[in-house]
């Protein structure tokens, strides 16, 4: 059967000063995480001047190691010493803990933004800043009916990264990679995806500025996502 998104999922907007958020002392709290059909969705806005001055790869693990670990302590109440981030086969980074299970997170990132998503069930996130679409890519990884829909759409750049972002988010989630198979057996709709015409996974979309589209991908309908805005404006 063909998935939706089920009921509007609530949104809670916070925000919180970088340097606090970075340098407090880890604190026993807490977690914002309580049930499965919950999402936190953390976004990090780096300061342009130091994105630019740095090499993007550099600057995006700076902003890993200055924030992950206190989102996966706010998150989940784990401190350092209680958990060990690992690698799947495919390269899908994962919490190993003895005390808690179904614990999950997925990051992404795109030109000064960087995202995570953490969750009690299995997640995937992409983010992507929906500057030119790339016909090349719609040719080579949509199916039939993506490039129908993509053809008849009245926003053709837009409907593109709706459509990317979700095959992205959801390869993400199945820890699979980013494998072409993978990207061409599924279809995206507006809140799901498909294989087969069955249901394999929900999505939910988050305009994280004009330009700039986030996508997460979760295996179980998500009921409320709170989106916590991290503004960097000093250094990492």
């Amino acid at each position: 059967m063909l998935l939706s998104a089920g009921k509007v999922i609530h949104i809670i907007q916070d925000k919180q000063d970088s340097f606090e958020f970075s340098q407090k002392k880890l604190l026993k709290s807490v977690p914002l995480v309580r049930m499965k059909s919950e999402i936190t969705l953390y976004i990090v806005e780096i300061n342009k001047t130091q994105y630019s001055e740095l090499k993007k790869s550099d600057c995006m693990n700076m902003v890993k190691q200055t924030f992950l670990p206190q989102i996966i302590m706010q998150s989940f109440g784990l401190n350092h010493d209680d958990y060990e981030i690992v690698a799947e086969q495919h390269g899908k980074p994962v919490i190993k803990n003895s005390k808690f299970e179904n614990l999950h997170f997925n990051i992404s990132h795109t030109d000064n933004y960087w995202v995570c998503a953490t969750a009690m069930c299995e997640v995937g996130i992409d983010i992507e800043t929906c500057a030119k679409s790339r016909k090349n890519i719609a040719e080579y990884y949509f199916t039939d009916g993506e490039k129908r829909n993509l053809e008849q759409s009245q926003d053709y750049n837009r409907t593109f990264f709706e459509i990317w972002t979700g095959k992205e988010a959801y390869a993400k989630m199945t820890g699979q990679g980013l494998s072409a198979t993978l990207l061409r057996s599924c279809t995206i709709t507006q809140n799901a995806v498909n294989i087969n015409q069955e249901g394999v996974a929900h999505l939910y979309r988050v305009n994280i500025s004009e330009n700039t589209l986030c996508t997460i991908a979760t295996k179980q309908i998500i009921n409320s996502v709170k989106i916590i805005n991290i503004h960097s404006t000093t250094t990492l």
